[in-house]
């Protein structure tokens, strides 16, 4: 109690010096308004924070107020503090403290026609002291998160829903093409991990002869409907990474093919691979559908969507059991690339392993897997399956890298025979098969599977290292799916 008392005479004393050295009139008698406030509220209820809280309140409201010049609003408050301090508790008295200090701004807004321009830095100190000499708390700071919360549905990817609406597209950088171009520093490999929060819609293809064409800025992507809707061109630059039929008449671009392969061996249900699908665009959405392999009563649809900012491709495959008895599958994605370059993915369990081919030979740092194209090394057809781990492979080709980013499986998920991450490469030594697939799992007689993968396309930076345990390429993925 007592030291409350002698705090605020201090901050008294303190406003009333300040009010002494004042030249202007109006001010002096706001502060002094102030400091009697300030004493009478204390002594009146033994509360030293309720009168510190008005004489800071009404020290504030005179620093808005004394820049406008409001004499006889200051005077009229002042009396009122006076009264309200006398009469109520401490409650009331900090209550009444703060409508005057509201009344004071309000009219000294209203009035206001002097320059007292110097006294805001005054009117600071006083309040920092009072607050100061009573030890008070300030408000806790409240901020906003500025980030933006996402969701993320098997069937939603990126922003479309079944029904092709469009939302906002995490992980999308809306800058324009400036976010085709990854560089290198120090910790971040060049590419911003952060999300974007600019709602963006997906680009409108244009078609010719049945190929539907997406332009992103510098990134073109093709679809071919007549060839199984393949995909035929995803180019930076007028760099594609895929491979066409000017590198193998048969065995070009990226396909869809259900798992185990076993199933139908080789080739696959023309219906489904290179049978022609049929569909249309809509709202930015390819919606392509196969007819039903009358071998397997499956049909294969398949919906592509280009954000035409960045180039980034969402892509929903669908198994349809067009049969009368519940079927098993897993999904297969087969990404055919020009020979060379690198591959690389994490290692999820196990060891890589062979089928009937020769084993393609992986090298294992710190838990990634790393494939360095070397022609004097390939006699023949070679494969590896692998258990992944993260849920991406990604291919770089000269300067320009492909990620392919979906949902990771474990090994008792895969089809049988069968792995989640799967290369091979031709004895011809003309392309590589980069291969990733979903979970093995039954289909319904009339229901659908459906299976998302998303694909990036970046030009690299000339500083990032392209090589086996490459930081740098290890970063920009990571940041690409993360982000």
């Amino acid at each position: 109690m007592r030291r409350g008392v002698l705090l605020s005479r201090i901050a008294v004393l303190r406003l009333s010096n300040l009010a002494g050295k004042s030249a202007d009139p109006l001010w002096a008698g706001a502060l002094l308004a102030g400091s009697l406030a300030l004493f009478l509220g204390c002594s009146s209820s033994g509360g030293a924070h309720s009168a510190a809280d008005a004489a800071k309140k009404d020290a504030a409201a005179d620093v808005a107020g004394a820049g406008d010049g409001a004499g006889d609003s200051a005077g009229d408050a002042a009396s009122e503090a006076n009264s309200d301090v006398q009469a109520d508790t401490e409650s009331n008295a900090q209550d009444g403290a703060v409508q005057d200090a509201e009344d004071v701004e309000s009219d000294a807004q209203d009035d206001a026609t002097g320059d007292v321009e110097g006294q805001d830095d005054a009117a600071d100190a006083v309040a920092d002291d009072v607050a100061d000499d009573v030890q008070l708390d300030a408000s806790p700071t409240m901020e906003i998160d500025a980030g933006v919360a996402t969701s993320d549905d098997a069937g939603t990817d990126d922003g479309v829903d079944a029904g092709g609406s469009v939302v906002i597209d995490g992980g999308e950088d809306t800058s324009g093409n400036a976010g085709n171009d990854v560089g290198t520093d120090a910790g971040s490999a060049g590419i911003d991990a952060g999300r974007d929060v600019t709602p963006i819609t997906p680009a409108i293809p244009s078609t010719d002869g049945g190929v539907y064409n997406y332009v992103a800025g510098n990134i073109v992507f093709a679809v071919d409907s007549t060839t199984a809707a393949r995909i035929v061109t995803y180019s930076l630059a007028g760099h594609n990474i895929v491979t066409t039929t000017a590198t193998d008449a048969t065995n070009y671009g990226s396909t869809f093919w259900p798992s185990p392969q076993s199933v139908w061996n080789w080739p696959p249900p023309w219906e489904l691979d290179p049978g022609p699908y049929t569909g249309s665009a809509s709202a930015g959405v390819l919606s392509l559908t196969s007819t039903t392999s009358s071998t397997l009563g499956l049909a294969i649809t398949k919906a592509f969507t280009v954000y035409r900012n960045t180039g980034n491709v969402v892509i929903q495959y669908g198994l349809v059991n067009k049969g009368t008895q519940a079927k098993s599958f897993a999904p297969w994605e087969i990404t055919r690339v020009a020979a060379g370059g690198l591959t690389f993915f994490p290692m999820g369990e196990g060891s890589p392993s062979k089928g009937t081919m020769d084993l393609l030979k992986l090298t294992i740092l710190d838990g990634v897997a790393w494939f360095a194209y070397d022609a004097k090394v390939i006699a023949n057809d070679q494969k590896v399956f692998a258990d992944g781990s993260e849920g991406w492979i990604a291919h770089v080709d000269g300067d320009l890298l492909l990620v392919k980013s979906f949902t990771d499986i474990t090994p008792a998920q895969a089809a049988p025979g069968e792995a989640e991450i799967e290369l091979y490469t031709n004895a011809a030594h003309t392309y590589i098969e980069v291969e990733n697939q979903g979970a093995y799992a039954p289909i319904a007689p009339g229901a659908k599977s459906l299976w998302t993968v998303r694909w990036f396309l970046r030009k690299l930076d000339a500083s990032v290292s392209v090589s086996a345990g490459s930081a740098d390429l290890l970063a920009i993925v990571r940041a690409l799916v993360g982000g």
